[in-house]
């Protein structure tokens, strides 16, 4: 199903609601060093941090509502891994989590812990004799993912998509896969 939904030509969703949501009431993130480095560098204020920026937990992008690690109504759901288009790579798509969402007084972000490709997925599969037949289109949605020590602050509009992500206890990586429909869960 996801497969035809990726081919067609999904419209968005309506823009009625359409930005942050959950303001965080904590100082918590005003001290993160990748927050403070990208505000410094990118927002041309010439306030005090703490003044400039808001932080949320939760951001709807295109009538879809994405969490951030700190959502405590998640539950035990991994609803805040996600797939995002590079910053400074064309077509380059990526995978992270993201920690939390915030805005300067012009521009919304969102601080993402980037995940790393492992390995294909169709790597799994090279002994069968179906390899051939299935590498390409499972490569295309099957990722396999460790976590890296790695932070970027990303601009909430190359956020593209809510992953579902498949644990393995044994070993650091992930199998993820992007999905083109989320509904929220609250």
């Amino acid at each position: 199903m996801d497969m035809h939904l990726s081919k067609s030509n999904l419209s968005p969703l309506p823009l009625s609601l359409e930005g942050p949501l959950d303001l965080v009431s904590y100082d918590t993130y005003y001290d993160n060093k990748f927050v403070s480095v990208h505000h410094k560098n990118t927002c041309n204020c010439n306030l005090p941090i703490k003044r400039c920026l808001r932080f949320y937990q939760r951001y709807v992008i295109l009538g879809r509502t994405f969490h951030s690690l700190s959502y405590n109504k998640r539950g035990s759901s991994n609803s805040y891994v996600v797939q995002y288009s590079s910053t400074s790579l064309v077509n380059d798509i990526c995978f992270g989590e993201v920690i939390i969402f915030y805005q300067d007084q012009f521009n919304s972000y969102a601080l993402v812990k980037q995940y790393s490709i492992k390995c294909l997925f169709s790597d799994y599969f090279k002994p069968s004799k179906y390899y051939k037949t299935i590498c390409e289109p499972i490569d295309a949605f099957f990722f396999i993912l460790v976590p890296a020590e790695t932070y970027i602050c990303l601009p909430v509009k190359n956020i593209l998509k809510h992953c579902v992500v498949f644990q393995n206890d044994n070993c650091k990586s992930v199998i993820v896969t992007p999905i083109s429909s989320y509904d929220e869960h609250d």
